[in-house]
């Protein structure tokens, strides 16, 4: 990993060992009507370990929780690992993001969950599926990863053999390999 990030293939979506860091426990639905938040398709990506207790807020307490996260976060690898969240109070996404770059990362892949399109068109709130997407810490590699998108996709359109890939779409694991390892 000499430049800092190691390019991923579909082939390569998930590491045996992966850890799936979970911002904020989900909270549990108060009344029966709220529908209840289902992290197994996450599960898939590997080890779920949550950051912040759904009990905890964050936005109350950030000293606290930023020195939890930062703590939990120890042994994160931005090669092998994914955060996600599904709620919680927004400013933990935030001190997970600071915690990783005082670890020095400049990079880390975020699983995004995209729901599932229904025959009409609309999307069900209730199924789909998370893609991990590359969230860069750092000016450089932002630069370098939407640089080597734009030309994979422009060699998409130039070749004519899948359709086109839109330019200003977020890089991601499931696209091809981004040669982010190139300068």
């Amino acid at each position: 990993m000499e430049n800092g990030i190691t390019p991923k293939r579909p082939n390569e979506l998930r590491h045996p060992d992966a850890v799936v860091y979970l911002v904020q426990e989900p909270t549990i639905p108060r009344r029966a009507t709220q529908r209840k938040i289902d992290i197994s398709p996450m599960m898939w990506w590997g080890e779920v370990r949550v950051l912040v207790e759904r009990n905890q807020a964050p936005g109350f307490r950030p000293m606290e929780a930023y020195l939890q996260i930062y703590n939990r976060l120890a042994q994160f690898d931005p090669d092998r690992d994914f955060i996600a969240a599904v709620g919680g109070d927004t400013l933990g996404v935030m001190l997970t993001s600071a915690a990783l770059r005082e670890y020095g990362h400049e990079y880390f892949y975020f699983l995004r969950f995209e729901r599932t399109r229904l025959p009409n068109g609309e999307r069900d709130p209730s199924s789909g599926e998370y893609y991990p997407i590359l969230a860069p810490l750092s000016h450089d590699v932002a630069k370098r990863a939407l640089a080597t998108f734009r030309n994979k996709a422009r060699e998409f359109d130039d070749v004519g053999t899948e359709a086109s890939v839109p330019t200003s779409h977020t890089p991601s694991r499931r696209d091809l390999d981004f040669g982010l390892d190139e300068h």
